[in-house]
């Protein structure tokens, strides 16, 4: 139909409700398929970021005592928490004479020379709904098993100036030379951890530092693994 001007008129067609519905149904589907696939995304990105933290400390304890020719020493502890997660805390330590400068827990305790520190809290806070735990090394291959140290239990690493990881304690015993130290620190999802990435840290006394994968959810730390 044209009017007066010879100008043609359409009528132009909306959208009716029930198109409307349909349309909101189907976005409201995908959006639900979406939606967890980010949530795992997270909770798996800082499961990997909480794991390479850690490994980062360690290395920069190894690689301070080569670089200043005396030993570095590392306070970890793993305990829970308030919101029900597993949090870890950690601190570097060091004074001239060799021996651990902190004698409680890394919580409340100030490293030296402003190394590296990672409190319960702060655990807590930067990586919420990651858990971490040591774990026993059983599937060792030449490497002898292990035994994990308890929860709300410090235990001692001491990185020499050869580059090797060794046992400590607090007080250090320094004769005869310590121990060589091997253990690996789990992180996971503190919640459906089945569902989520799994990280493993692992420590080998001649000097290894290693962080990688695990398939599935574990309490023991196979060793070795590929390196990451």
């Amino acid at each position: 139909m044209a009017d007066a001007g010879g100008w043609s008129r359409r009528r132009v067609r909306g959208v009716t409700l029930v198109e409307l519905m349909v349309g909101i149904a189907i976005l409201a589907i995908v959006t639900g398929i979406a939606v967890p696939d980010l949530s795992r995304f997270v909770v798996d990105g800082r499961i990997r970021e909480a794991a390479g933290h850690l490994q980062e400390d360690m290395q920069w304890a190894r690689v301070y005592a080569l670089k200043t020719d005396q030993p570095v020493y590392m306070q970890l502890e793993y305990q829970q928490a308030a919101n029900g997660q597993i949090a870890c805390s950690w601190v570097d330590t060091l004074n001239l004479t060799g021996s651990p400068v902190t004698t409680s827990p890394p919580a409340s305790a100030t490293a030296l020379l402003n190394g590296p520190v990672m409190t319960q809290a702060r655990f807590e806070q930067e990586y919420s709904g990651v858990s971490c735990l040591a774990t026993p090394i059983t599937d060792s291959g030449a490497i002898p098993a292990t035994t994990a140290p308890a929860a709300g239990t410090p235990w001692y690493l001491a990185f020499y100036p050869d580059g090797t990881i060794r046992q400590a304690s607090n007080p250090p015993v320094t004769s005869p030379s310590p121990a060589l130290a091997t253990g690996n620190v789990l992180f996971e999802a503190r919640t459906n951890a089945s569902a989520y990435a799994h990280w493993d840290v692992k420590y080998y006394g001649p000097g290894e530092l290693r962080s990688c994968a695990s398939s599935a959810s574990t309490t023991q730390g196979n060793w070795p693994c590929a390196l990451q």
